[in-house]
This record gives C-alpha cells, structure tokens and sequence, in this order.
C-alpha cells in the first residue's frame, strides 16, 4: 500500500496487488512486514491471480450422487492420467471403485455406472498410496497385499493383487547326461575318476530385460518309484517290492573327471524344452559351492566340455519381501526400478524392484548392480515410511523427518552396493501424499495442519523449505488438512480440503515469490475429497481441473455428490458473459428459449440461482419434482447453489510511522475491473455497499445489476471504474468486495480517496 500526498489530510491511496492473500489477525497491523502491503484480511470465494488480482471462483457442475451412505465417511477421489487428452478420477468407496471422465460416469450399456469390486473399505480409502506407470497405477495400503489397477479398455478396468515374478517362466525340466568318450577305457589311470555335476539353466527376455529363476532349486529332489526284488535265503521264494524314494533329478550328472576333456573325449550334454518368449539361455555349473555361469546359447541344449564357472555371475534366487502379509504403505517409480516402504513388521525398510523390471525381486549370488534392493533406514526413532517421491533424489518421507536416498552423489544410480539414506529434515509428514510441483515439493507436517515446501539447496547440499501456512496461520489452527491437489494451469492453485468442510486454496508461482491463500465455502455442503486432472475447457484449451467431494444438505436430504470445478473461461474469446459458471451444484440448458427448466432433483426445494442469457437471478426456487420456472425465458440456462464471494482489505496504513489509531474517511473508490459484471464496494464496515460503475444507486436485495442496461443487455466491464461511496468514519479504514450474483467479478487494482482524522 502507498500514499500519494495531496494535502495534509487528505490523499489518494491504492492496493497495487492482492498477491500476498489473506493474513492472520495475529498480523492485522504488521505494516512493517513486506507482504502485508499485497494481503487481505478475507478472501471468501475468491481467488489470487499470479499477477496480483483477484476473481470469484467458479461454480461447480453437478456430475452425480455417490453411491456411498451419506452417514458414514466420505469416498476418496484418486486421479489417473494417462495423459492430458485421457485422464480419469477415481472414486474409492465401500468395496467398490468407479469412473469418472469428462464430467460424467463411465457407464455400462444399459447406463449404469461401470464399477468393480475392491477390497478397499471406505474407512481405508483416503489412506490408500498410489502411483501409476502409463494404464497401471499400483496401490498400497498396511492392510491390504499391494494390486495393480490398469486400464485395457474405457470400461475395461482389473484391480489385481501384484504377483512378483521375473516375468518370464523356467524351463520346467532339465535333463543332463554323460558322454563317457575314452575315459571308461583308462581303467586306473591316476585323476580319471567319476565326478558329480550340478546344473541350472534360465530363460532370458531381451524384452523385458529379465532373467528366470534357476530351473531346479539347488536342494529340489523329485520322488521316484524304486522297484527291489527280495530272495528269501531260507526259501529261496522271491517277492517285488515298489517304494518312493527321493531321487535329485534333472541338474545332477556323473562322468569321469570332463577336465580330461581334451585327453579323452569326456563331456555333459544338457538339453530343456523351450519357454515362451525366451531369447536365449544361460547355463550354471556349480564350482566350489557356488554356482558360475558357463555360457549361453539359443538352442535348447548345451555341451559342457569342462567351460571355467565365472562365479561372478550366478542364476538369481526368487525373493517376495511381502510374503506373510508384510503388506508395504507406499510405493513410487524411481531409476526405472518400482519401489516399495515402510509396512507394519518393517516400519523403515526400502524395497526395490530389480531394474526395469516392476515385478521383479529377485537378487544374484554374488550380487550385481542391478539385482532387487532392500534396505532399512537407520535412525534414532522408528517410523513407517508414509510416502516415497521422486526427485534428484529420493525423498522419504516418515511422522518425524525427511531422508533423502541416493546412490552416494545426487543422480548416481542406486545400487545393492551403495545404497546411501541421509536425514534431511526433522519435521515429520502427514499421512496425506506430498505434492511434487515444478522443483519443489510440498507437504502437510505430522500434526496435519501446517504446509511446508521442500527443494534442495545447492550452495548447503541439502533438502530443506518452509512453513507456507505462517502469514495465514488462523485458517489451519485447530483443523488438519484431509487432502489435496494442484491445478497448475491456468492458475496455479492447490486446492486443500479442510476437516471442517472449508476448502483453501493457495496460488503458487514460487519463481514469482506468490504464495497466497484464500478459502472457498458452498451453501449448504462440506467439501471432502479433491483430486485434479487434465481436461479440454469447451472451447480448445487442456485445464487442470479439480473435482471434489461435497457433503450436502438440500432440503433436509443428505449425500454425497460429485462435483466438477468449472473453467473461469468465458467462450473462445473470454468475452460471452452467457458462458458464466457462478453456481454450485449445476447444471446447463442449452436450446431454444425455455422458461421451464427440468431436471434438477438434486436440487429440489432448494433456494437457488440462475444465470439466463448472461443476466442473473437469485433467490429462486426449485419444486420438488425437480422443475424451475425461470422469471425470464432464455436459451443458455445455468442453476445452481448461490456463491457468496467477499474481499475484505487490511487496514488503511497511511503513513510512516503508521496511522492506524486516526480515524478515516473514504469519500471516493476507484477500481481498476476486468471482465466483471457484478461486484460492489462497502467503505463503512458492509453497512451500505454500492455498486462498481460510474452511476447506480446503493445496492441491495432487490436492486438491479448496474451493468445490465435494459437497452443492450448483460456486458462485462474492463478498465478503470470510479464510484462515490457514503463518506463515514471508521477506525480502520477497510472497505469490502462482494458479489452475490452468478456472474464474473475480476478487480486488478483499486484506489481510494481518504481523508484523515485527527
């Protein structure tokens, strides 16, 4: 805020920007901090833009009711985007999960909504973990075996539980014999004696640059029928006996010495059937305990003529390090490698999949770098690893810190050899999954309140960030964040859902040192979920765009429906004011002129309002058969639940040192618009407020909307508007922005002319 002198009493003030967002009353009179120049001591229902100014919210689309019971807790919304123009949200509810795409359910043929069956119980919902790879998105949760849900198809949809395999089968028999050559013929030549030989051959996938499990067990043994005939020595009578007996089969062979191979002639002949998809074969000795390969081939056989065993590459061992419901919480992608933490038996253990293979855990003897990796965090205190986010580094993230996992040097490759986690930061993370935007991520802290962004810090070679929630420390104070999401474009909002039912949002555009709140209220509903995902507008352009979860009360009945945050853009050029979306809960009718809209059961008997043709209305009422007569006719139709939207500023600093404890009087507003329609000012504490043009009387209930002329009807207004307002004294010299009406209000700048008193 500044002064521009024009006498000693009397002068011409301005909010340049509203870019610092609402500040707490902790710092009502905390002119000496920079940012308190740019705050607002309300934002209700409007929004920050990155450049300074600030708009009414749009209004919600009704997509439908859910289906879970409204007296128990919420469904939990999860987005899954392929990419921008395919993209789903995800409904979580009692056992059951469900689509939503572009505005609407994904149905079956006979309009149903598609649904499958989960283990999930809503209760567990909004504790799920997840991340996706292209159509699959892998899910975690303590209770629950990891699974892999993935897309085949718009309404082809397979929830499974995660089996861990190389991906590729075994030969499923092997079968060694001896080739004697001259060595029988030796007789008690010293050194040409019978040695046992023990092989293993895998199958190998270029493809999916795996490697099969041994295939036999080093200890398998097969039962055999063994048949004995028995002499009786008194009788001499014989009988046949027939017993199982256990046999090692398969990768076992007796020659003579095949060291001698040169000499004699002596070697082992392996031969397997084939395995689909297999490229070729490796083929182990084992040598001294241990087992080494030989070498490989695409036949499906093998000549061993005494090949040196290199035990520095031996078969992988099959490992699953969730058997026994070691069920992981989170999971992430990291180096082409899935990776799995923190489950109840081991709270700080990092699992990761072998590289480039998701399902994959298998490990070598010796290892090598590529093998699965486990690890578990040391630290003073155990704590589960709640969330996993990839950046440089790996960040884990638990209830008391922040360890960033690497391979030694930021970009270094993990391997089993040099797996490295160093503590980062001591404050602990909620249970609510960080949110990674451009180089920074944030998070919720343990106690689920305050937000904090994280990134690293290049000149002290550690993660590290701070507490976003400060300056608006009285939204978060006694309430915890339940979740949250981050639409980018086209305004860079977070969107945080409150456990009250409020909604805050946050614009963030670090670059540009704007981080600033507000906070979003519906009639008649709590907001419970949000989850965002890339959609075309309507008129050519990918927004993000949220969709929430709203507890509503209508007329006495209670559920919960899913809703769609509308685009602010008002038609292809942003200037047809019939495009308006102020409204809650609505729907659109678009057709030939109509004074009878239906539909709207799930608004029935509430009190709503409509824009008809670019002209709102408000205090309507919808009947119980879910009809509304319009008071106007008109062929673009929107109705919806009233949003009440309200700025109220900081107190008049006009002076230094400042002049709080002087009494004011603001004579004259001046207020720089854009695209607005309804919008006007109070400058005594909301007892009068008067409409933001050039004419007009005060406004109240009944009173018309100054900008629609009878004569060329409904208009957006852009450009510098002046208005003389009812000149009182007041302490604090505020004034108030409000807009009841389901129409744009967009406010850059505004001025004042203030006079001082003593």
């Amino acid at each position: 805020m500044a002064q521009a002198p024009s006498g000693p009493n009397v002068g011409l003030t301005w909010y340049s920007s509203f870019s610092g967002g609402i500040m707490a009353p902790l710092i009502g009179y905390r002119s000496d901090m920079e940012k308190w120049h740019s705050g607002a001591a309300e934002l209700t229902n409007f929004f920050v833009h990155v450049q300074g100014g600030i708009s009414n919210r749009p209004g919600t689309q009704y997509i439908g009711t859910s289906k879970a019971n409204s007296s128990g807790p919420p469904p939990k919304l999860i987005a899954f985007i392929y990419n921008n123009s395919q993209s789903y949200v995800l409904e979580f509810g009692d056992h059951y999960l469900r689509f939503i795409s572009n505005g609407a359910y994904l149905a079956n043929a006979d309009g149903s909504p598609y649904e499958l069956a989960t283990p999930y119980s809503i209760a567990d919902a909004f504790w799920l973990r997840h991340a996706q790879s292209a159509d699959v998105m892998t899910l975690t949760h303590s209770s629950y075996p990891a699974m892999n849900l993935s897309r085949r198809g718009e309404v082809d949809w397979t929830l499974d539980v995660i089996s861990y395999s190389s991906g590729i089968d075994a030969p499923s028999s092997l079968a060694a014999s001896a080739v004697e050559g001259n060595a029988a013929n030796t007789g008690t030549t010293p050194g040409v004696s019978k040695v046992t030989y023990e092989y293993a051959v895998t199958s190998v996938s270029n493809e999916k640059n795996t490697e099969s499990n041994a295939t036999l067990a080093p200890s398998q043994t097969e039962m055999t029928t063994q048949t004995q005939t028995i002499t009786d020595p008194l009788t001499g009578k014989t009988s046949t006996v027939t017993s199982q007996v256990p046999v090692e089969v398969g990768r076992f062979v007796t020659n003579y010495n095949i060291g001698y191979y040169t000499n004699y002639g002596n070697y082992n002949t392996l031969s397997w059937p084939a395995v689909s998809g297999a490229d070729y074969y490796n083929v182990y000795r084992r040598f001294a305990g241990q087992w080494g390969l030989i070498g490989n081939t695409t036949s499906l056989s093998f000549d061993d003529v005494n090949y040196a065993p290199d035990t520095e590459n031996g078969p992988p061992a099959h490992r699953n390090p969730f058997d026994g419901n070691n069920n992981p919480v989170s999971v992430t992608y990291f180096q082409q490698r899935r990776v799995f933490a923190g489950s109840l038996a081991y709270p700080q253990t990092v699992w990761m999949s072998r590289s480039a293979n998701y399902t994959n855990f298998d490990i070598h003897t010796p290892v090598v770098s590529d093998d699965a990796i486990t690890a578990t965090i040391a630290s003073q205190q155990v704590n589960t690893i709640k969330h996993l986010v990839p950046m440089a580094d790996l960040l884990a993230f638990t209830g008391t810190g922040i360890w960033k996992i690497s391979g030694g040097q930021t970009g270094t490759p993990i391997t089993p050899s040099n797996f490295t986690a160093i503590p980062q930061m001591f404050v602990g993370s909620s249970d609510v999954q960080p949110l990674p935007i451009n180089t920074d991520v944030l998070f919720i802290e343990n106690k689920g309140s305050h937000i904090r962004d994280l990134q690293y810090d290049w000149y002290a070679q550690i993660y590290q960030g701070n507490d976003l929630s400060v300056l608006a420390d009285h939204l978060f104070y006694g309430y915890t964040i339940s979740d949250w999401s981050f639409a980018q474009f086209p305004f860079n909002l977070i969107w945080a859902v409150r456990s009250d039912g409020a909604m805050l949002s946050m614009t963030y555009l670090k670059e540009q040192n704007v981080m600033a709140w507000h906070q979003h209220k519906t009639e008649g509903g709590a907001f419970q979920s949000v989850a965002v995902v890339p959609e075309e507008n309507g008129y050519g352009a990918i927004e993000d765009t949220p969709y929430v979860v709203v507890k509503r009360t209508i007329a006495g009945r209670q559920s919960y429906t899913i809703e769609r945050i509308q685009s602010r853009q008002l038609g292809a050029e942003n200037d047809d004011i019939t495009r308006s979306w102020f409204v809650d809960c609505g729907l659109r009718y678009e057709g030939k002129p109509t004074s009878t809209v239906s539909g709207l059961g799930h608004l029935a008997g509430a009190s709503v309002s409509a824009c008809i043709d670019g002209r709102g209305f408000t205090g309507l009422m919808v009947g119980n058969d879910g009809t509304l007569a319009l008071p106007r006719s008109g062929s673009v139709v929107t109705v919806g639940l009233p949003i009440h939207a309200r700025a109220v500023t900081l107190p008049l600093d006009l002076g230094n040192p400042p002049q709080f404890a002087r009494r004011k009087r603001i004579s004259k507003v001046y207020a720089s618009l854009y695209n607005t329609s309804s919008l006007s000012v109070s400058t005594n504490e909301g007892q009068t407020f008067h409409d933001l043009d050039n004419q007009g009387a005060a406004a109240g209930p009944s009173a018309p909307n100054p900008y629609q002329k009878k004569d060329t009807g409904p208009t957006l207004i852009s450009g510098l508007t002046m208005r003389i307002t009812t000149p009182n004294w007041t302490q604090k010299g505020r004034f108030i922005l409000q807009t009841d009406q389901p129409l744009p209000a967009t406010i850059t700048s505004i001025s004042v002319d203030v006079e001082l008193g003593n």
